[in-house]
């Protein structure tokens, strides 16, 4: 078996100026993570995690239908990123604020003593 010898010096090194600052430091970390800054990944991942909890995979396959996008071979968490997408997106907000406000007829309907006995819609 043959031995390893392994000796250390230590060298000083005298830096006149800091390698980095905080500004600089701060701007780096702004360049690299400017996606964080963006508003709607707050909203993104607000209605992901709302689409992820309050909704079963038929609920969401009904949202997608409505606004004709295909469900095919997609598992909830396929489904649910691609409905955050397209309701995100300036486009579509006609169709989503309208998708929205008719879905919270359909509950006021369910919930009604009256109405409900009549009609009969699921969302």
């Amino acid at each position: 078996m043959e031995k390893i010898n392994i000796s250390v010096k230590e060298v000083e090194k005298k830096i006149d100026e800091p390698i980095l600052n905080i500004n600089d430091l701060v701007n780096m970390v702004n360049e690299k993570c400017e996606y964080l800054n963006d508003p709607n990944m707050d909203n993104y991942i607000a209605l992901e995690i709302d689409y992820n909890i309050n909704y079963t995979v038929d609920q969401l396959k009904n949202i997608m239908k409505y606004y004709k996008l295909s469900t095919r071979k997609k598992n909830k968490g396929e489904i649910v990123q691609e409905l955050v997408i397209f309701e995100l997106d300036p486009v579509n907000i006609y169709m989503v604020s309208h998708r929205k406000y008719l879905w919270t007829c359909i509950d006021a309907i369910n919930e009604d003593p009256y109405l409900s006995k009549f009609l009969n819609i699921r969302t």
